[in-house]
């Protein structure tokens, strides 16, 4: 297969990308727990008891989620709770 030749406006272009790229910031480790199902599900079990409901303990993960990833782990606690009964299985 014969290589693609490559310009040197893309050479700038791709060396911005890989600057771009290699300057993000790996992440922590308690980042990379909230990330994953099974950290998620853990932080829900260590801190359920510190609130007054299941529900509230999960919104507050999710909150934390949300400003740490920019997104929602779970659309609902229920949906939450499905991944947790399907995971045990």
């Amino acid at each position: 297969m014969p290589k693609r030749k490559i310009t040197e406006a893309q050479m700038v272009i791709r060396k911005r990308y890989e600057e771009e790229l290699r300057a993000i910031q790996p992440l922590t480790p308690a980042a990379r727990k909230l990330l994953s199902h099974e950290g998620f599900c853990d932080y829900f079990n260590e801190i359920c008891m510190l609130y007054p409901s299941k529900w509230e303990a999960y919104e507050t993960l999710e909150e934390v989620h949300e400003e740490v990833f920019g997104f929602r782990k779970y659309s609902e606690f229920d949906s939450f709770r499905y991944a947790m009964k399907v995971r045990k299985q």
